[in-house]
């Protein structure tokens, strides 16, 4: 486009993009800079498309000329990062009738004023919404609340304040929210009831959020009975939070890596009736007590567990050894825990196992794979890796029948040579 001034090229090229843009629904635009306002003009000329994607601190310059192009008729996603949104931006983005995913990532001077007052009207049906990484404030929250259809929000690291979300109580989206996504935010107990008030919401991450006043969640206000999937990763838990699993009653994936909680986890959970939805979940790097693990093993539709350092032990753990599991368990994830050469847990009944991760467990032998025959039918993955192993463990492990995939990274062979590691 810099060369394109001559007035006879300048309609070649067109002619040619033209033809290019023809046969694209998705168009990348990146690194943009200043540009004269009659080169600006051509390009909205010329973008007829369903999808655009622009980076770039300048690119709002470039989008509000091209979002008022032919583009405004065909438009139904708009990804900008890196950019201010103006008030220009926010009235051109409101034109866009078949718009129904806008991401507006790691944006600055945020204005959806006008977006707002089109949206009063019911004119624009957005569906999802990703403001990931743009600051977003009560002035924002208040901004979209009228918004009528949305059933995907994301806000994850938008430096969100406690008691903003619970601006939402009312909004026009509460019955059609089905995913919300507001990790590395703070939130307090007002929010979350707020948040627990939507009925549909199937997905919900909170990761790394900080809570504050979390005692305060009103629990008889929990409406979302059909949450699925539920992530807490790195949040401070209480007894209140935990009581909240008691009211989803179709919870399939939940984590809780790397939570701080000091007491039992699962005192507070009715195992009984998570244990009939329940097939994924992760505990990752938070030490159980025994109580814990066992009323685990009584999730018995579990598909996927992590339990990666999770066993503490000292002198007066005695009991911790041959510990049962959920019996279909999949994927059964290990790494990080003295295992005891395999007799911390019994894998006698682990028959639908497919993954195994035993990596850094302070295992000098496998030999407690032979008592378990039917693994070397059925293992597809399998993962010892900076353990202590012998030529008779190398062996072993070519006994595996459909195994393809085997990370040995770091591991420490007993009387062994590459010569013998590359033959067996």
């Amino acid at each position: 486009m810099e060369n394109v001034e001559n007035i006879w090229y300048r309609n070649i090229f067109r002619q040619f993009i033209c033809q290019l843009l023809s046969v694209q629904i998705k168009i990348y635009i990146m690194d943009f800079h200043l540009y004269k306002i009659s080169k600006l003009k051509l390009f909205s000329d010329l973008f007829k498309v369903k999808e655009l994607h622009i980076e770039g601190y300048y690119s709002y310059i470039f989008a509000s000329y091209l979002l008022n192009g032919l583009c405004k008729n065909t438009l139904s996603t708009f990804f900008l990062c890196g950019s201010r949104i103006t008030e220009c931006i926010s009235l051109n983005i409101s034109k866009l009738k078949k718009l129904r995913c806008l991401f507006l990532i790691s944006c600055t001077e945020i204005c959806l004023s006008s977006i707002m007052r089109i949206e009063n009207q019911n004119s624009l049906c957005l569906k999802r919404l990703d403001f990931s990484r743009t600051n977003i404030t009560e002035k924002e929250i208040r901004q979209i609340f009228y918004l009528h259809s949305v059933e995907r929000i994301e806000m994850c690291g938008s430096n969100i304040n406690q008691g903003i979300i619970s601006l939402l109580r009312d909004c026009n989206f509460k019955s059609s929210l089905r995913y919300l996504n507001l990790g590395n935010n703070i939130l307090n107990g007002e929010d979350i009831s707020v948040i627990f008030s939507f009925p549909n919401l199937y997905h919900l991450d909170i990761t790394g959020c900080r809570l504050t006043n979390s005692q305060e969640i009103k629990l008889y206000i929990i409406a979302c009975r059909n949450l699925k999937v539920f992530y807490m990763t790195y949040v401070n838990l209480n007894k209140n939070i935990l009581k909240t699993l008691n009211y989803f009653l179709s919870l399939e994936i939940l984590s809780m890596y790397l939570v701080v909680y000091n007491g039992v986890i699962f005192d507070e959970v009715n195992t009984s009736l998570i244990a009939q939805t329940l097939i994924e979940l992760d505990f990752g790097q938070k030490y159980l007590t025994l109580s814990d693990i066992q009323k685990i093993s009584q999730l018995k539709n579990l598909k996927k567990l992590n339990l990666k350092r999770t066993i503490y032990h000292n002198c007066k753990n005695e009991m911790y050894e041959n510990l049962d599991l959920p019996d279909n368990l999949e994927v059964l994830e290990l790494e990080e825990n003295d295992l005891k050469d395999g007799k911390l847990f019994n894998f006698q009944n682990l028959k639908c196992l497919k993954v195994l991760n035993i990596s850094l467990c302070n295992l000098n032998s496998l030999e407690f794979l032979k008592k378990i025959p039917f693994l070397f039918e059925k293992l597809e993955k399998l993962s010892v890796a900076k353990n202590t192993l012998s030529l008779t463990d190398l062996n072993l492990l070519g006994k595996f029948q459909i195994l393809n995939n085997l990370n040995l990274s770091n591991t420490r062979l007993k009387n062994c040579g590459i010569s013998i590691l590359i033959n067996s």
